[in-house]
C-alpha cells in the first residue's frame, strides 16, 4: 500500500510538471528587452484539478498479491504518470451499513443547477430519476422590534417546487 501512494503522490507531481507554464521578463532602459529572463511555474489550480480529474478517470486498478515482489511487478507495469488504486471506491447511491452511508435516495436535489455542480438532480440521483412535488413552507415575515427587547414577526406562507431523488 505505501508503495502505491508514493507511486500517486510522483504521478501528482508530474501532473504539475507537466502544466508548468513559461513566464519572461524583459530587462533593459524604457522598456528595451536587452536582456529576457524566463522561467517555469505552476498554473493555476483550476488547470491542474483537470488535468488530474482527467488522470483519475483513466487510473488503473493494481493487482495486490500476498507476496512483496509480486505486487512491485504489477507496480511496474503501469506509466509513472497513471494514477493506481487496489480497490473499487463505494457506491453513493445505495444504502450501506457498513460505511454507514445513506445513499440518496429522498435526497433533496436541484433540478435546475448545470450539470457539473453540486447537488445537481442529474449527478445526484444515480439515475433512479426525479420526484418533485409542491410545498407550502411556513417562515417568520414582516419582523418589527416592539420597544423594550421584543421582535414580533408575522407568518407568512410561501409555495415552492421541492425535488428529491427517487
Amino acid at each position: 500500500m505505501r508503495q502505491m501512494e508514493k507511486h500517486n503522490l510522483k504521478a501528482g507531481r508530474l501532473a504539475v510538471k507537466k502544466t508548468l507554464v513559461k513566464s519572461c521578463k524583459c530587462h533593459g532602459v524604457s522598456g528595451s528587452c536587452q536582456q529576457k529572463t524566463c522561467w517555469k511555474r505552476a498554473t493555476d489550480l483550476h488547470t491542474i484539478g483537470e488535468h488530474l480529474t482527467s488522470k483519475f478517470a483513466r487510473a488503473r486498478l493494481l493487482m495486490v498479491y500476498n507476496s512483496p515482489n509480486d505486487s512491485s511487478a504489477s507496480l511496474n507495469k503501469v506509466r509513472s504518470s497513471d494514477l493506481v488504486y487496489t480497490e473499487e471506491s463505494p457506491s453513493f447511491c445505495d444504502p450501506n451499513p457498513h460505511l454507514r452511508t445513506v445513499g440518496t435516495s429522498g435526497r433533496q436535489c436541484n433540478v435546475r443547477n448545470a450539470t457539473h455542480t453540486q447537488g445537481n438532480c442529474d449527478r445526484l440521483c444515480c439515475g433512479r430519476g426525479v420526484a418533485i412535488r409542491h410545498e407550502a413552507v411556513e417562515y417568520k415575515c414582516d419582523c418589527k422590534f416592539v420597544w423594550c427587547c421584543k421582535v414580533v414577526c408575522d407568518d407568512c406562507i410561501t409555495h415552492q417546487w421541492v425535488s428529491t431523488c427517487k
